[in-house]
């Protein structure tokens, strides 16, 4: 917890994101990897791992990318789990956005 505290105020202050920190890092890894003395085929191999690595973690082809949004939404009754579907499609009319699932993590029957 306190790893996450410090990169987000870290990145947050010098104004990069996690992103492009994490590539920083993994040039400054290839680096001092070029500074051992292997030889030139090895070290070739060797970034090539990494940028394979890199590669694949940073496109959707091993990991799927979803979006997490907060939606205080009014209309109690389209809260049931019969009406699951209706409540997403509602929540796609409304926000635009392309809707795979959704999680109700709270009710309040007070108005705002």
């Amino acid at each position: 917890m306190l790893t996450k505290f410090a990169t987000n105020v870290w990145s947050n202050f010098i104004g990069i994101s996690v992103k492009d920190m994490t590539y920083l890092f993994v040039f400054i890894v290839m680096g001092l990897l070029s500074g051992i003395q292997l030889d030139v085929v090895e070290l070739l191999i060797v970034f090539a791992v990494i940028f394979v690595a890199v590669f694949l973690f940073d496109t959707k082809i091993l990991i799927k990318r979803g979006s997490t949004k907060i939606v205080f939404f009014e209309n109690i009754d389209m809260i049931h789990t019969d009406r699951e579907q209706e409540l997403i499609a509602e929540l796609r009319k409304r926000t635009g956005l392309n809707i795979h699932r959704i999680s109700i993590e709270g009710i309040s029957y007070l108005k705002r």
